[in-house]
């Protein structure tokens, strides 16, 4: 009988994680301390055929900046999940926040409401800024379930963050739906209310 070594030495040592490399800007999208599940995580996607032409948007968590691409083109068919942690499925789900599919960008928002995680409000603000209504009632939803220790030390570190938030929910009530909503009944202002409430310094009155 003949044996393999290679085989033999491969069982004894953890497969490496092989990552794409359109998806390595996305380790930026995630604190260092958490890289090693970051990797992890992205090793199960695909390529991005678009990821060096999309700009990204970047947040302060804890004083770290983060680099989170506007959007990304994964196929989803081709994901693999089942090696993950929890934990690192929720670094997936975060990314596919950001998905070119709004029903993509909802079904995974709807796995990151709850988390208590620092750097999920840099994805679930930005959603809360874009022009998908049923997005943003979705968040509007589930306020109630947001960590607001978590929330109000994300707000703190990124006033122009929010700000610029806030600009982006005023010009889409403005171009989309000011003949039909009022403007204290849209959703939209209503997360931002949200937000300036657990912050001391207001970053965008409300009438």
């Amino acid at each position: 009988m003949k044996y393999s070594w290679a085989g033999f030495w491969s069982a004894l040592w953890p497969r490496k994680e092989v990552i794409d490399e359109t998806n390595l800007p996305l380790v930026r999208a995630f604190p260092t301390e958490i890289e090693g599940d970051v990797r992890a995580a992205l090793a199960c996607l695909p390529c991005d055929p678009h990821s060096l032409r999309i700009g990204s948007y970047t947040v302060n968590v804890r004083g770290e900046t983060l680099s989170i691409p506007y959007r990304v083109y994964h196929d989803i068919s081709k994901i693999r999940l089942r090696a993950l942690s929890q934990f690192q499925v929720e670094i997936v789900n975060c990314i596919l926040s950001r998905h070119r599919d709004g029903f993509v960008r909802q079904r995974s928002l709807e796995q990151i409401l709850g988390s208590k995680h620092t750097w999920v409000p840099a994805f679930v603000i930005q959603l809360a800024g874009e022009y998908v209504v049923e997005i943003l009632e979705l968040i509007d939803r589930n306020l109630d379930s947001f960590d607001s220790q978590t929330y109000s030390e994300f707000v703190t570190y990124n006033p122009q963050f929010v700000e610029l938030t806030a600009q982006r929910i005023e010009s889409y009530w403005d171009c989309y739906y000011r003949r039909r909503t009022k403007r204290a009944d849209y959703v939209g202002f209503k997360i931002l209310r949200y937000l300036q409430n657990l912050s001391n310094k207001k970053t965008h009155q409300i009438d």
